[in-house]
């Protein structure tokens, strides 16, 4: 295992920021949704930690006014409480890329610059989907190709608005074996956030198996990444490895087009800098926590 990871868990404590997140995250998740399960497993994840109601309920944390409009209040909440389930809004239109923070983009390797400079990082040659976290709301961005051959943004957006179940299970091939990677993953990732300003680094998931859209499973690399950009709005990522025999001509003049010019062909690796994920056998104790969540 890297020092990293053996860090992890000592990282975590009452004043790890990307802690405070989760159980911020997911107390507006639960209240939204009205779930008194998910609103548990919050109050066990603070309880675990030793973090009070008023630190995460009313900003008395150590990271208010370190970022403009970061770490206070949830004054957002006595509303959302106050509204029957009906009339609870849980998502909202597609999310598009220029919604998404330039420094967040640049780290997922959409941004501007990149894809002038290596056209086929475009994202229509890629399978990605993009998630915003928002006050117990969340949207979604999914890439051209991603609609294509994985899954399209209505059926995701009305999955996630009826409540059927976890979004990413649409593609998994075998939920229930390939669900504890995401687990892990996310533990590690949320881990990783240490203060307001720590910037995200990507995790390279090895093997995980998908079903395209036409039911044909495929074992690809998963490129998992959270991006918190405070502590009410956070952007989750997942990129697949797309096979090159998949990315079809058609596409290639689609990013093409949208680049002004032919690509160049300098094989570049978009997760060069994403660290080659291993489970820490020190966060085993978070697994029933986060189990069924993610």
């Amino acid at each position: 295992e890297s020092d990293v990871l053996k860090a992890v868990s000592k990282r975590l404590g009452a004043n790890h920021y990307g802690l405070h997140f989760m159980i911020r995250h997911w107390i507006s998740c639960a209240l939204t949704r009205r779930s008194f399960p998910l609103l548990a497993k919050a109050s066990e994840l603070a309880t675990k930690f030793g973090i009070s109601m008023d630190q995460i309920l009313c900003g008395e944390n150590p990271f208010r006014g370190l970022c403009p409009g970061d770490g206070g209040p949830m004054t957002f909440l006595p509303s959302v409480i106050l509204k029957p389930t009906r009339a609870q809004q849980v998502g909202g239109d597609k999310l598009s890329l220029s919604e998404i923070p330039t420094r967040f983009r640049k780290i997922l390797n959409l941004d501007h610059e990149t894809i002038a400079s290596h056209p086929q990082m475009h994202h229509v040659n890629r399978w990605i989907c993009v998630r915003e976290l928002i006050q117990g709301k969340s949207r979604f961005f999914v890439s051209e190709a991603f609609e294509r051959d994985i899954c399209k943004w209505e059926v995701i957006q009305d999955t996630w608005k009826a409540n059927r179940g976890e979004v990413k299970d649409l593609f998994l091939s075998e939920p229930a074996k390939e669900n504890l990677k995401y687990s892990q993953a996310l533990i590690h990732q949320f881990s990783l956030a240490t203060t307001p300003t720590t910037s995200p680094i990507p995790t390279r998931i090895p093997k995980t198996t998908i079903r395209l859209s036409w039911s044909q499973t495929i074992e690809v690399e998963c490129y998992y990444c959270l991006a918190i950009e405070n502590m009410d709005r956070a952007f989750w990522c997942i990129e697949y490895s797309i096979p090159p025999e998949l990315v079809t001509e058609s596409v290639k003049a689609s990013a093409t087009t949208a680049s002004g010019g032919e690509p160049k062909q300098d094989n570049i690796d978009p997760w060069e800098n994403a660290d080659k994920f291993e489970w820490s056998d020190d966060l085993d104790d978070l697994m029933d926590t986060f189990s069924g969540l993610v």
